[in-house]
């Protein structure tokens, strides 16, 4: 009878247990006293990942302990539970809520000695049907996660992006074991593949409801940056226009008839890279002090200035500009400016993340309330503050992938790059991500972030031209069997050099036969003498891009050559600092007289020869009659 009390009693108190976790939303559950820890053991297979937690219980004294609830955060798992010492089997219970499950473990009485945690070893398996990402929860809520460990077949090869540092990667048999030491993620993301590649897809309707006139409607897509290339695989139809804006965007213009309608459907590959070195040097507007980037309180520099001296970085006194610094002041500079705009700045825990409507106030709004800001203020702050010290600075409105885990299908954003002139290239920094992470990202590499477009000239233009979460489609695809191809076909042809004219019209015409854009030209060489001052102030392809199977004209008003010339000149196409092709183009000119010219100077001619002659016969004539 005693046995069967003790069994009601168990049964009641687990009841009571079970009763208290649905009435009451619950991360983790323990006495007072006690602290935990875990760690993490993820083994992939073709298509689960199999998953080993050691969750620790410690205590600063000596305390016995009946029942302990954790929460998995997954849902619909099937829990095994043991004595991570003795390798027994322990009674744990499981309750579904909803995106997670609630476990409690049975521990009879256990006791948890000072110096000697209790751990639990917690099983369960995953499925995940693509073998090239991964997002791997390892986390338990209230509980700090210490290491993670990764084992998966060579075959896969070693990831080409972790959301975190990897600490050690080894060879066990025929698996590589991925070790990671205090992640600063809950979900670890894994990609494997050759290289990180995404596909886009963008939909647009553009309709003119007008009846008596065009509409010119504009689409911005993604650029190519020192960090991305874009693979164009489809564009249909292809823009009238497509230009390339002062701040690097890549405008595409559709011009609609009346009362009519294009669908446009445009599909690439957006294609990661290592940061290139620039060759140009940042325009002068990329340091101006306007709007929401102009920050005129002189007590916020005095405040920012205190930090810098704290931190080591003495600056004299007012505001100084980053180029009277050497190069260890600047990378101090650089690193010391964005960690203060991450401590200035709060915000409110429930914003979600990506571009929702929020409230944008500046830079000096934001010095007498900081606590408050979104992600676009972020940004403004650190590119006020960068511009502040004439630290290039830009905008970036894009979107973050979901291969970082922040959420299950990415987002847009609001980020920031500024101008390192001792690397001489542009560095993405994200300060509201590293406060929302709680997780240093300064140069970090961001792999997870394509640009969409570039403001530098003003805070508030150009504007996101997708409305829509489905008008701009993102998928990771690092297995994919393509990379970019930098193709032009390229010649010279003349009209015919008229002497009746000043000038003869040249062209140098080319088709973009490769996947990505064409954004400049450059003529390197020619056996004319400064041709460059002869080429069209129009029709000279100036700010245009040349998109996969599009063609384009560069016009010549050449002077009328007086003799025969064989013309050269050796063209250098190019997109940005990234591809590059150099053609020898050659076409011959000689001089020639317009037909009807022609006959009449033939006719003349003629007329004239016929003229003389006469005026010679009858000059004979007459001698010989006085003769």
């Amino acid at each position: 009878m005693r046995n069967l009390n003790g069994y009601l009693k168990k049964i009641l108190l687990i009841s009571s247990l079970a009763l208290f976790l649905f009435l009451f939303p619950l991360k983790s559950y323990a006495v007072d006293g006690f602290t935990t820890s875990s760690s993490f053991k993820h083994t992939l297979t073709s298509s689960t990942v199999n998953t080993e937690v050691v969750l620790q219980i410690s205590a600063k004294e000596a305390r016995v302990i009946s029942y302990f609830t954790a929460t998995i955060p997954i849902k619909d798992v099937d829990i095994k539970c043991y004595n991570n010492s003795t390798g027994k089997k322990i009674t744990c219970t499981t309750f579904d809520r909803g995106s997670s499950t609630d476990v409690l473990f049975d521990l009879n009485n256990a006791v948890v000695r000072i110096g000697t945690p209790l751990e639990i070893k917690i099983t369960y398996s995953t499925t995940n049907s693509d073998q090239n990402s991964y997002q791997i929860t390892s986390y338990i809520p209230d509980s700090k996660t210490t290491k993670v460990l990764v084992i998966y077949p060579k075959e896969k090869g070693k990831p080409v992006w972790s959301s975190d540092p990897i600490t050690n990667i080894k060879s066990v048999g025929s698996n590589y074991q991925i070790q990671i030491e205090n992640p600063g993620y809950g979900t670890l993301s894994l990609l494997f593949g050759s290289n990180i590649i995404y596909k886009f897809e963008v939909q647009r309707v553009f309709t003119n409801s007008l009846t008596d006139q065009n509409q010119t409607f504009e689409l911005i897509l993604p650029p190519d940056t020192q960090t991305q290339s874009v693979i164009w695989e489809q564009i249909e139809p292809l823009p009238n226009i497509a230009q390339l804006d002062v701040n690097g965007n890549y405008v595409f213009k559709y011009i609609v008839t009346p009362d009519s309608t294009i669908d446009a459907s445009i599909k690439g590959y957006i294609y990661k890279r290592d940061t290139l070195v620039s060759t140009d040097t940042p325009a002068t507007f990329y340091i101006a002090k306007i709007g929401y980037w102009n920050l005129t309180n002189t007590s916020e520099y005095k405040r920012i200035n205190v930090f810098l001296s704290k931190k080591g970085l003495t600056m004299p006194e007012g505001v100084v500009s980053v180029s009277t610094l050497n190069s260890s002041q600047k990378e101090l500079l650089y690193k010391y400016l964005y960690e203060y705009t991450i401590q200035r700045l709060d915000y409110d825990r429930k914003l979600e993340l990506g571009i929702t409507e929020q409230t944008r106030t500046g830079v000096n709004a934001l010095v007498d309330n900081p606590s408050n800001s979104s992600t676009i203020d972020y940004a403004d702050f650190l590119i006020a503050v960068y511009r502040g010290y004439d630290i290039p600075a830009r905008m970036i409105v894009g979107y973050v992938s979901n291969i970082s885990g922040f959420t299950s299908d990415g987002f847009f954003h609001y980020w920031v790059e500024y101008y390192d002139s001792i690397a001489n290239s542009w560095v993405t920094l994200d300060p509201f991500l590293e406060a929302h992470s709680k997780k240093s990202l300064y140069k970090s590499d961001f792999s997870d972030h394509i640009t969409i477009l570039k403001r530098g000239k003003s805070p508030l233009a150009p504007n996101l031209t997708f409305y829509q979460s489905n008008d701009f489609l993102v998928t990771s695809v690092p297995n994919v069997e393509i990379a970019p191809e930098f193709n032009v076909d390229a010649s010279i042809s003349f009209e015919k050099n008229l002497v009746t004219r000043l000038f003869t019209k040249g062209y140098i015409s080319l088709s973009n036969t490769g996947n990505v854009a064409i954004t400049e030209y450059e003529i390197k060489k020619s056996n004319i003498e400064n041709i460059t001052k002869y080429i069209d102030p129009v029709n000279n392809m100036s700010s245009q891009i040349v998109l996969p199977k599009q063609n384009a004209n560069i016009q010549i008003n050449l002077p009328v050559q007086e003799k025969d010339i064989n013309l050269f000149v050796n063209v250098r196409f190019s997109n940005h600092d990234i591809f590059s092709t150099e053609e020898l183009l050659e076409s011959s000119i000689t001089p020639s007289v317009p037909f009807l010219l022609d006959i009449l100077v033939k006719i003349l001619s003629t007329i004239l020869f016929l003229l003389l002659s006469s005026l010679i016969y009858f000059g004979i004539v007459k001698l010989r009659k006085h003769g």
